[in-house]
C-alpha cells in the first residue's frame, strides 16, 4: 500500500501546503538536518524547491545572485534578473531574484524564481526556487498556487511578505 499523499510538508522551521496536483519528486536532507523537498506539478511541468538552512551570509541579495550563479550552469541563453529585497514585515527580512533560460537536459525554457526570507529571531533562512516553463500563462492557476504556498509558509515561518497581505491562502486555518 502506498502511503497517501501529506497535504502539508513539515520543514521544521515552516510548513508548506501540498496543493492537488501536486507531487513530490524529491525529499531528503542537506547540511546535516534540514530536509529539502522537490515538488512538480505534472500537467505544467512546474517544478518548486523548499528548504531551510541555518545562514546563506549577511546579504541576502548576494545569496539570491550566488544560488542563479548555481543553477544557470543547467540551462543555455540566460537572462538574469537583479535580485531585490523584498517588503517584509518588521522581524524578517527578503530577497529574490530570477533567471529564465532554456533548460540543457530537457531543452524547456523556464523563468527560475529565488526567494529567500531570513527570520530576524534566530537568522534561520527560508528558501524556496520556483521553475516555471515560459510556455505557462501568467496568469494561471499553477501561478496562482505557488504565491499562495509561498505567502502561507513564509507567514508560518515568521517572515511575512507584505505582497501577501490579504492573500488568500490555503493553508489558513488549519494551525
Amino acid at each position: 500500500m502506498t502511503p497517501a499523499t501529506p497535504t502539508v510538508i513539515d520543514l521544521g522551521d515552516t510548513t508548506y501546503p501540498l496543493q492537488p496536483g501536486w507531487e513530490i519528486y524529491y525529499d531528503g536532507t542537506v547540511q546535516g538536518d534540514r530536509r529539502l523537498v522537490r515538488l512538480r506539478q505534472a500537467d505544467t511541468d512546474t517544478l518548486t524547491q523548499i528548504v531551510t538552512l541555518p545562514t546563506v551570509g549577511d546579504d541576502l541579495p548576494q545569496a539570491c545572485t550566488d544560488l542563479m550563479a548555481d543553477h544557470r550552469a543547467a540551462y543555455s541563453e540566460v537572462a538574469e534578473t537583479l535580485p531585490v529585497n523584498e517588503s517584509a514585515l518588521p522581524g524578517g527580512e527578503a530577497a529574490s531574484c530570477s533567471f529564465t533560460g532554456v533548460r540543457v537536459d530537457s531543452g524547456v525554457a523556464a523563468q527560475v524564481s529565488f526567494t529567500l526570507l531570513r527570520r530576524g529571531l534566530d537568522s534561520q533562512v527560508f528558501i524556496v526556487r520556483d521553475s516555471v516553463p515560459t510556455s505557462v500563462p501568467a496568469v494561471a492557476e499553477v501561478r496562482t498556487e505557488l504565491e499562495m504556498a509561498l505567502c502561507d509558509s513564509s507567514t508560518r515561518f515568521g517572515v511575512a511578505l507584505t505582497r501577501c497581505q490579504g492573500v488568500a491562502t490555503p493553508g489558513q486555518g488549519d494551525g
